[in-house]
């Protein structure tokens, strides 16, 4: 099978260097393999992340490990051309690159100009020539913040090889149980579960000092929701939510701001709303749309509630961000690829909803007082017990780093 792979990778460097003409992401990935020439070191700490996203999950340990080897450069890498754009700056790292297509050349190349004392893939970064190569030349690496299913495809008879790749890690710091659970029934134990970093990673941005004047006093004495990174499946039952708690203040993050979609949102709600960029605390208004990006994970601390969007399309996006601030938790039925929301429903601490109905009886269980205090103490028990993943993560990796 794995020559198989390696077979397929080569015919998809070729398809998606010829695909980059009609993609412009993908040809912006394209070019920059083209033109990045790679520094050649004598060692590094290599940490890689598939995009953004992943990339603020990584940052706490980024960040600890820099602080703990200020001498050791740090090459950090993105296959996505979104990440690597907006980090590719990034402070503390002494090089950023693109991942190289996971061809046998290519990453042969790449490893033996950086030569890495140590390996940190993110989440589901598997890339088995890659893998290959660092076994093969005896160079520790490690997965975090990963969460493994029954129906992966290396858990299949076919996958055993790519399963032993994944094994063959220094240590697989896993975010639950149940991954540890899964890797021990097929005999593998470099398990940690540390949980997820990410929590780290917010915890950070709730320390961090933030005013919003308007917010403010938009929200001030009022009961308020905010509905972070909503689509119009999400908007559909908040509609009716809005209309069903009038004298509630509602703040609403649309995933989607392109013009059109906040004029066809600010349509519907008429003249009881108003947009951040032109916002007038003066008039009385029920709904705040945010129409800009990049506030969204600072503005919760304005929050009673908050809805997570996605959960009607392909996956909710971040519980975590409300969750920090100690606010419960509501998102649609898509959830069971998210550990942290399955944990949210688990113990309480919100609920998934499938239509308008149930997201009112929702709303109306965890605005009453009682509840309400209830459940802020059950979220910050699972905040201390879930957070400090990235200081056991260090830890662990520190043992084979000899500075």
């Amino acid at each position: 099978m794995l020559f198989l792979y390696r077979v397929l990778m080569k015919i998809l460097e070729v398809v998606l260097l010829n695909l980059g003409r009609f993609n412009n992401k993908l040809n912006l990935r394209n070019q920059g393999l083209k033109t990045q020439s790679v520094q050649e070191l004598d060692r590094c700490i290599w940490i890689h992340a598939a995009s953004l996203g992943e990339f603020e999950q990584g940052k706490p340990v980024l960040d600890l490990i820099k602080a703990k080897y200020p001498n050791i450069p740090l090459v950090l890498t993105f296959f996505s051309s979104s990440g690597y754009e907006k980090r590719k700056n990034y402070e503390l790292a002494d090089a950023v690159y693109y991942l190289p297509y996971d061809t046998g050349r290519a990453m042969t190349s790449f490893i033996e100009k950086i030569q890495p004392l140590a390996v940190i893939f993110i989440k589901y970064e598997f890339w088995f020539n890659a893998l290959s190569i660092l076994k093969q030349k005896q160079i520790d690496y490690y997965f975090i913040s990963t969460v493994f299913r029954p129906n992966q495809y290396f858990f299949k008879s076919w996958g055993r090889p790519f399963l032993s790749l994944v094994a063959g890690a220094e240590k697989l710091f896993v975010q639950n149980r149940s991954s540890a659970l899964l890797l021990a029934e097929k005999g593998i134990e470099n398990v940690m579960v540390t949980g997820d970093t990410r929590i780290d990673r917010v915890l950070e941005l709730v320390d961090q000092a933030f005013d919003h004047r308007e917010i403010a006093a938009f929200t001030r004495g009022h009961f308020t929701v905010i509905a972070g990174s909503t689509w119009p499946g999400d908007e559909e039952v908040l509609l009716e939510a809005i209309d069903h708690f009038p004298d509630w203040k509602w703040i609403l993050a649309p995933h989607e701001i392109s013009p059109t979609a906040i004029q066809v949102l600010s349509k519907r709600l008429g003249s009881r709303m108003q947009l951040l960029s032109q916002i007038d605390v003066e008039e009385e208004f029920q709904v705040l749309i945010v129409d800009s990006v990049g506030l969204l994970s600072r503005i919760y601390r304005y929050g009673d509630l908050a809805y997570i969007g996605g959960g009607f399309g392909a996956g909710i996006h971040n519980t975590l961000e409300p969750l920090v601030y100690r606010l419960p938790v509501l998102f649609g039925p898509k959830y069971s690829k998210f550990p942290e929301a399955i944990a949210i429903v688990e113990g309480e601490m919100g609920r998934s909803i499938t239509s308008a109905e149930t997201l009112i009886n929702g709303l109306t269980h965890f605005a009453r007082e009682e509840t309400l205090l209830g459940v802020k103490a059950k979220i910050s028990e699972y905040i201390d017990e879930n957070s400090g993943a990235s200081k056991k993560i260090l830890a662990e990796i520190s043992k084979k780093i000899i500075n």
